[in-house]
């Protein structure tokens, strides 16, 4: 059908002649992806959604992929389809947010220092999640420790409610989360970490397994592969185990209350299907308060944020 109009940049530009009585709608600015910039920022800045961002040298798209599927059980979420997570794709996929979802999950993707910093001030995330700091894009830095100082620009603009969810077992990303002006969860296999794996079982081809410590108990969480491409995961809860921090390398699971609404949760798990899981709002609202009262329309009563430890992937 063809554009309804466009926006442009760089100087006078003259419309072509209208075509089949259609008038086309042109913006002229003086700089077309900067205009994008800000026009997907104010957007971000006018809703009630809570926007969660993912950073990391690998596993970002397994990341964003894992939270966006769980919480959409629940909740409606959108997310940044394929590699839109640039300078252009980013404010391109913040612009559904004028849908009015509940939860927005962003992929930031970078290449050179000062390129997070930008994505962070457009998109304002609630929720921060840095999985990692490997060699990816190494190229285009002097060492490991100048990419994690690019990748520590996901901590930047936090307010005290903000919330940074991180991997306790990168000695880069621990040295740099200190840093962050709101609060913190991590995860991983390191005694420290909030949400802990331990006795993990190597499936081999099959998968993974392992129990996960986290404040309100010990959970069996399974990881297992279908025709060696696809993953499917499950839980086995003990009988007195309500709390839920379920988690397949990022997963955050968030509970919204709009009226009525009930604290569950479903999961694709061990349970009979369709079965929910009591979450333990007292348990959430110790990791997540409220998101921004001052620009949130729907408030996030209770949330929680939960992670563990799997393979990496690029």
């Amino acid at each position: 059908r063809g554009a309804m109009g466009v926006m442009v940049g760089g100087g006078p530009w003259t419309a072509p002649a209208p075509a089949g009585g259609v008038v086309p709608v042109v913006i002229e600015v003086s700089d077309a992806i900067e205009a994008l910039q800000r026009f997907a920022a104010a957007v971000r800045r006018a809703g009630s959604t809570t926007v969660v961002a993912i950073t990391g040298s690998a596993g970002k798209t397994t990341t964003k992929e894992t939270i966006a599927a769980l919480l959409s059980g629940s909740f409606r979420v959108v997310k940044n389809e394929g590699n839109l997570n640039n300078h252009i794709g980013l404010p391109l996929s913040l612009l559904r947010l004028r849908e009015a979802p509940d939860v927005a999950v962003m992929e930031l993707g970078m290449n050179h220092a000062g390129e997070i910093s930008a994505l962070v001030a457009i998109a304002d995330p609630d929720v921060r999640v840095w999985t990692n700091v490997g060699d990816a894009h190494l190229g285009f830095f002097s060492s490991s420790d100048a990419l994690a100082d690019a990748k520590a620009e996901i901590l930047e603009r936090a307010e005290p409610r903000d919330l940074l969810v991180c991997n306790a077992d990168d000695p880069l990303v621990m040295a740099r989360a200190g840093r962050f002006t709101g609060r913190v969860a991590t995860f991983g296999c390191a005694d420290v970490a909030t949400i802990r794996a331990h006795g993990v079982e190597d499936l081999g081809v099959s998968g993974v397994r392992a129990r996960m410590a986290t404040p309100a108990g010990t959970l069996v969480w399974e990881v297992r592969t279908v025709n060696h491409r696809y993953l499917e995961v499950g839980l086995r809860l003990p009988d007195d185990f309500r709390a839920i921090d379920g988690e397949a390398r990022a997963v955050i699971a968030a509970q919204v209350r709009r009226g009525k609404l009930d604290a569950t949760l479903q999961f694709r798990s061990a349970a009979p299907a369709g079965a929910g899981m009591e979450v333990d709002e007292a348990l959430l609202e110790t990791l997540v308060e409220r998101t921004r009262e001052d620009r949130k329309s729907t408030r996030l009563n209770s949330s929680h944020v939960a992670l563990s430890r799997m393979p990496s992937s690029a």
